[in-house]
């Protein structure tokens, strides 16, 4: 008989043992260290960590970790049961999406998967995780000619969360209206709720979440996150109001945002876009963004993201 469950500390090692076994031997034992030991110091939630188990013995592991704000990552089931490794997958999946379901707090699970990962793919999708958006995720190294902007000639504030903050939910609120980026999320979340998940993603650094005026309008906000260890800034989100649109707005803020990331002794800055977003795709081009991975997100909504 096949059962699925999350595993109490004392099982981890073993569950994380056959949910890294799809690599050497050698990495897998470095995995399993890391993964425990960012549990202990709470870097990492390992409470969503399951194990599918047939006649005692362990043939399938999968994970979810939930973030306080309400989203939550969902790992493929790595399944070593060859005897029938589709059951192992579904039942792991179904359990997961139960699970989920069962968040009052979660409003979207969601499985970034390589393309050419069929298997993983059809399994996702049915059993409740379809294909949402096809992410890029782009690179730009500062070690090479930036442009210059010379207008518009913006004036720019960084986030202050006691004077400006209700000025950044209403530009990202605003700079939703027809946005090209995943349509597939308008009204699943309020902009209040999207600004506090993008301070939870990452490094919070209030300095590089910048909104910018002309004159003495708000036309757009860049939200950057520094990632020291590797010298890196992630742009988060890059949003400009629909009534600024057209004027080369984007443009210049993204400029202004690499001429501050080199300032700042980065090497490169990384993103991700919506692969149906022509528009954004050719910006970045333009300003020598290139192309470094690509992933299909699977994704289903919780509670909160159903009731809105």
């Amino acid at each position: 008989m096949l059962r699925t469950f999350f595993v109490a500390p004392d099982r981890r090692r073993e569950t994380l043992t056959l949910f890294f076994s799809e690599v050497s031997s050698e990495e897998r034992e470095e995995r399993v260290v890391e993964a425990l030991a960012a549990a202990e110091s709470g870097e990492l939630s390992l409470e969503g960590l399951m194990l599918a188990e047939r006649a005692g013995r362990g043939v399938g592991a999968a994970l979810v970790v939930s973030q306080p704000d309400g989203t939550a990552f969902v790992w493929p089931p790595v399944v070593t049961d060859a005897l029938e490794p589709e059951e192992v997958a579904d039942a792991l999946l179904r359990t997961l999406a139960e699970h989920i379901d069962r968040d009052s707090q979660c409003w979207i699970a969601q499985c970034l998967v390589e393309p050419d990962r069929t298997a993983d793919r059809n399994r996702l999708t049915r059993n409740g995780f379809p294909h949402l958006v096809d992410l890029l995720f782009l690179q730009r190294p500062l070690d090479q000619p930036l442009p210059v902007v010379t207008t518009p000639r913006f004036d720019v504030e960084s986030f202050d969360p006691g004077g400006n903050r209700a000025r950044f939910v209403d530009v990202v609120r605003r700079s939703y209206e027809g946005s090209l980026d995943c349509p597939e999320l308008d009204g699943r979340r309020s902009a209040e709720e999207a600004l506090r998940s993008h301070q939870a993603a990452g490094p919070f650094q209030p300095s590089l979440w910048r909104l910018y005026r002309v004159e003495g309008r708000d036309v757009g906000v860049i939200l950057m996150a520094p990632h020291p260890d590797q010298a890196v800034w992630e742009l988060v989100y890059m949003g400009v109001v629909p009534e600024a649109r057209g004027h080369g707005y984007g443009r210049a803020m993204l400029i202004n945002a690499l001429h501050a990331a080199r300032a700042a002794s980065v090497e490169s800055v990384f993103l991700s876009v919506d692969r149906r977003n022509h528009y954004a795709r050719a910006l970045y081009q333009e300003l020598g963004f290139f192309e470094v991975a690509r992933r299909c997100v699977h994704a289903r909504f919780g509670p909160r993201g159903r009731g809105r």
